[in-house]
């Protein structure tokens, strides 16, 4: 663990072991971040947008979608779908009841 104080303009001096390590040099931006009960120090890249290229790609080959889908058709135990919560035997007694309500000559 290193020491460091804070001077009173509130400034942080960085052991020059930490800062080349971390290729911290005069100018380097650094990103404050505050955490339950400790606060820490993060380098930001030079270039931003080249270091977050492919961050959401992780090295997946197949896409998102068809690995959904591969899922779905392998699962054995799945439910066929319903139509809007009504199985077959309250859809015929709902059009038996239709028919009899606007067509009296149907009794």
């Amino acid at each position: 663990m290193i020491k460091v104080r804070i001077s009173s303009k509130g400034q942080v001096v960085i052991p020059v072991e930490v800062r080349t390590r971390y290729n911290i040099d005069t100018g380097t931006e650094l990103e404050l971040r505050e955490a339950a009960g400790f606060i820490s120090l993060h380098p930001l890249p030079e270039d931003p947008v080249a270091a977050g290229r492919g961050f959401l790609r992780a090295g997946r080959q197949e896409s998102l979608i068809s690995l959904l889908l591969r899922e779905r058709q392998s699962s054995p135990g799945r439910e066929p779908r319903k139509g809007r919560g009504r199985d077959a035997a309250d859809q015929s007694k709902a059009a038996a009841v239709q028919r009899t309500l606007f067509d009296p000559g149907a009794q």
